[in-house]
Parts: structure tokens; sequence; C-alpha cells
């Protein structure tokens, strides 16, 4: 819970989501979220980016 307010960790997660692609279509299933708007997500948070290989 304490991680889950420090700068990055949102980020953190959606990089773990974007990383593997069966993972990112079923999140998106479940919550009726296109994938190319959890990429948009990601870059909107802070230390968001691109770079789906590396963690925060």
């Amino acid at each position: 819970r304490q991680a889950a307010g420090e700068p990055g960790f949102l980020a953190g997660v959606l990089q773990f989501i974007l990383a593997h692609e069966p993972t990112l279509m079923r999140f998106a299933e479940e919550t009726g979220t296109p994938p190319a708007s959890v990429g948009k997500a990601l870059r909107a948070l802070p230390l968001g980016n691109d770079d789906h290989e590396h963690s925060i």
C-alpha cells in the first residue's frame, strides 16, 4: 500500500501490463479499455514512457 503512493508506481503497473501482450489483451477485455488507451495513460503518468522492457 505504501508503494502505491510513490511516484512512478502506477506507471510501473502499466508498464508491466504493456510488456506482455496476453496480459494487456486480458486487461483490455476485462475492463472494456482499448489497448491503445493503456499506453496513452502510461505516457500521461509521472515517470511513464514507452520503454516497456524496463520497470521503474
